[in-house]
């Protein structure tokens, strides 16, 4: 729980930079990358055991802030469709607005958040593996 935790802090605290500066030279709909950019990890089987439940979630408070179809179906493609892991069987094109939330997540990755939350997802699949181990029959 304290390494998602940390994930958690350590996403939300930079997610927002890095798309804004990028914003500064592209010609995109701004509102919709710092949607996607905020919430892209708000659904992710890494942080949480509950990502359906949470994409229901995001899609009604999407609809209460008033987001148009078009635009919530966009934003869900952007998070559903940047990740490196996303791609490996099948490329997806993104529009300027997803290319640029993936650009700055890549970026993020590679700054001292980045290694923080490293360190966090390498400790939770240690803590996984010692415990399916210490429970593994032999």
């Amino acid at each position: 729980m304290v390494i998602k935790l940390v994930m958690v802090l350590t996403t939300f605290s930079g997610s927002l930079i890095t798309p804004k500066k990028i914003l500064q030279n592209e010609t995109a709909n701004a509102e919709l990358v710092l949607t996607a950019a905020y919430l892209h990890d708000v659904f992710d089987d890494k942080l949480t055991d509950e990502a359906a439940g949470r994409k229901a979630d995001v899609r009604r408070q999407l609809i209460v802030f008033g987001y148009d179809t078009a635009e919530i179906n966009e934003i869900f493609y952007i998070i559903e469709h940047m990740s490196f892991s996303a791609n490996l069987e099948q490329h997806y094109a993104l529009s300027i607005e997803g290319q640029i939330v993936q650009d700055a997540d890549r970026l993020d990755a590679l700054g001292a958040l980045g290694i923080a939350r490293l360190f966090a997802v390498a400790a939770e699949f240690i803590q996984q593996f010692k415990a399916e181990w210490e429970n593994k029959e032999l």
